[in-house]
């Protein structure tokens, strides 16, 4: 008896979620604890980062040094209408103009930010950051306690 092997595009989309609103097809796999999902390919071939995968898949091979950016700015995301490659310089404005930019904090505004008590929203709001650079910060606190 033979199993037919699932192809990558199967498998990319039994993953994946259509929001309704925002066109994304968020990844409902692994994501990493920064937010990104990852696709497991094969045991030879191990994990990469989905939207990277489907950006593969549907366009092409990336340049090399290439980024692959979210229009959308959701990490989650894997729909290729929501992807380009960029370089390190977009890649860094994108973060920037996501709020997700890390280094624009101090050591010592990172520390109050991982043992405050207010809500991440909160926190979000009063450092202009966003919302996960908040929930990574206090889980790498919780790591290092």
């Amino acid at each position: 008896m033979t199993v037919a092997k699932k192809t990558l595009h199967l498998r990319l989309v039994e993953n994946m979620q259509v929001d309704s609103e925002t066109s994304c097809w968020n990844w409902t796999g692994y994501i990493l604890p920064e937010g990104y999902a990852q696709f497991n390919l094969s045991v030879a071939e191990g994990w990469v980062r989905a939207h990277r995968k489907s950006y593969e898949l549907f366009y092409g091979a990336i340049p090399a040094g290439g980024h692959v950016l979210h229009r959308c700015n959701n990490k989650r995301c894997v729909n290729p209408l929501h992807l380009y490659v960029g370089a390190d310089k977009d890649n860094c404005a994108d973060r920037i103009a996501a709020g997700t930019q890390r280094g624009k904090l101090s050591p010592a505004q990172r520390f109050d930010i991982a043992i405050s008590t207010l809500t991440p929203v909160e926190l979000a709001t009063a450092y202009g950051i966003s919302t996960e650079y908040v929930r990574v910060l206090k889980r790498k606190h919780r790591a290092s306690v």
